[in-house]
């Protein structure tokens, strides 16, 4: 795009440096600022997809951290090699993420905050207190060096109260009263950062029932919360249910609810006493089960209904009796977004006999996914679902979608990088089905879903290539002519071609 700029401004002074101009190719560093930050970027996706894909095909554990660093090089960071500007420009997302065993360590205290500190803005607890002699009031001492901080992941709590008392008694003069105070004061002050940031990330399993109780006591401005159970720890997800409505209750503020359910809950009583808060701001639910048992917490999301804007639910196995999909009196008025992950294509057909026009009056997108099956969904299911809604003036897209199983295990407060989870995105899968079966074979494709890359070839020499030489003809005529109105048109309009260009180059 710069090239193309250096060529219609030669042109403008004089027309017979228009091939002079052409042969003067655009350097990387005389590209923008923006653009420079969107090619590290995009390194800094690559790494991660990169990681959480070979973590992936290792074990299907919930990768909440990620796997431990190598000695390897990522991509990010030998970019950051090139000299001090890419350093610079590189470093917000380097620093972007500590753990707290990290902000314990000497190389924080000795430079690393005051350098670095204002880049980080993912604080990871997880490991508070799970190493033997750490210290939790660096922590807590540490957070005012730590201002943009938006995102927590819990620590658990108990083992540090514990902890911290533990410490205490040892340190000096036994007097109960005093170790507890400072144990109540790091409590205090971790609630305090808890209710200060917009987004929290929750392990169930090692928090207390009241930990949102505590919360409300702060005013907790939280927006976006994810909470998840360890199945090594508590197999039952009882507690993650039963804290979910509890956050609903005690977060006013919250607008995004992420559920990772391991484990099989069959306690639809639980639902039948909450009632959800006149007050309360959800607009969006992401509910994920790894389980057999689904239908009590399909309860869950008729509760949930009639605020909700966007929906995905993200089913690992389906039984036969949740065939119907959702529970009868469902009623979505202001649902614009739904997408709905399956294992096979009997649970997907019978999911989308359960969506109506009159139950989804606001419905603008639709996206069926199923996982690794055999054949794509059949199109009388899909005919169907247009039939149903085919009375509306604007219709909702219908999409299908053939996703890989495993791969889904994926970070969940992974915020700034876009989620494959989220609802209007394009899901794809990390690394080819070829790998998983047949590892000495590559299957192209394998890498899309079978109902997008139907026919490739046709479609692009019936829609892409007229498109390419029409405006190539543009191009000619202009330069021709000398129009340079056009050819500022002709440059806006392949502006957004020339930024995917970078990003494939980088």
């Amino acid at each position: 795009m710069t090239a193309f700029f250096v060529q219609l401004r030669a042109t403008r002074q004089n027309p017979r440096s228009l091939n002079i101009a052409s042969e003067m190719p655009a350097t990387l560093a005389s590209l923008p600022a923006e653009i420079h930050a969107r090619i590290a970027g995009m390194c800094a996706l690559q790494d991660r997809r990169f990681t959480d894909a070979k973590l992936a095909i290792g074990t299907l554990r919930f990768p909440l951290a990620g796997p431990a660093m190598d000695s390897q090089f990522t991509i990010l960071g030998a970019l950051s090699l090139v000299s001090k500007h890419w350093a610079k420009v590189t470093a917000p997302y380097r620093f972007s993420r500590l753990t707290a065993s990290q902000v314990e360590s000497r190389r924080f205290r000795t430079g690393f905050s005051r350098k670095y500190g204002h880049y980080v803005t993912t604080l990871d607890l997880s490991d508070l207190c799970s190493i033997e002699d750490m210290d939790a009031t660096i922590v807590v001492d540490a957070l005012p060096s730590l201002p943009n901080i938006d995102t927590v992941v819990t620590p658990n709590t108990v083992d540090v109260f514990k902890t911290v008392l533990h410490d205490a008694l040892c340190e000096g003069p036994p007097d109960p009263r005093h170790c507890t105070a400072q144990a109540h004061f790091v409590l205090e002050a971790l609630f305090e950062l808890f209710a200060s940031v917009p987004r929290l990330v929750v392990d169930t399993s090692v928090v207390r029932d009241d930990f949102f109780a505590s919360l409300a006591k702060k005013s907790p401005t939280t927006r976006r919360l994810v909470l998840y159970n360890n199945f090594n720890v508590d197999g039952n997800p009882s507690r993650l249910v039963h804290l979910a409505l509890d956050a609903l209750q005690q977060c006013p503020r919250l607008r995004e609810l992420r559920l990772r359910v391991t484990g099989n809950f069959e306690d639809a009583a639980a639902f039948h006493d909450f009632v959800l808060p006149s007050e309360c701001s959800l607009q969006h639910l992401t509910l994920s089960v790894f389980g057999t048992r689904t239908a009590a917490l399909s309860e869950l999301v008729r509760k949930l209904s009639p605020v909700l804007r966007s929906c995905e639910l993200d089913f690992q196995e389906f039984e036969n009796s949740d065939n119907d999909g959702f529970p009868r009196g469902c009623h979505f008025p202001h649902l614009e977004t739904l997408v709905a992950t399956m294992s096979g294509l009997g649970a997907t057909r019978g999911f989308a006999s359960s969506v109506s026009s009159a139950a989804f009056p606001a419905l603008r997108h639709l996206e069926l996914r199923t996982r690794s099956p055999s054949r794509p969904l059949e199109a009388s299911t899909l005919n169907n679902l247009a039939a149903a809604f085919a009375s509306r003036p604007v219709p909702p897209r219908i999409a299908t979608d053939i996703v890989l199983e495993y791969l889904p295990f994926s970070r969940l407060d992974d915020l700034p990088l876009p989620a494959m989870n989220r609802p209007g995105s394009n899901r794809r899968s990390l690394v080819p089905s070829s790998m998983w079966h047949k590892p000495h074979e590559y299957r192209e494709s394998a890498v899309y879903p079978h109902t997008r890359y139907s026919d490739y070839s046709s479609f692009k020499s019936h829609a892409i290539d007229p498109i390419l030489a029409r405006m190539r003809d543009m191009a000619d005529g202009a330069l021709q002519t000398h129009d340079y109105v056009q050819l500022t048109r002709i440059a806006e309009a392949l502006h957004q071609c020339e930024l995917l260009r970078i990003e494939r180059d980088s």
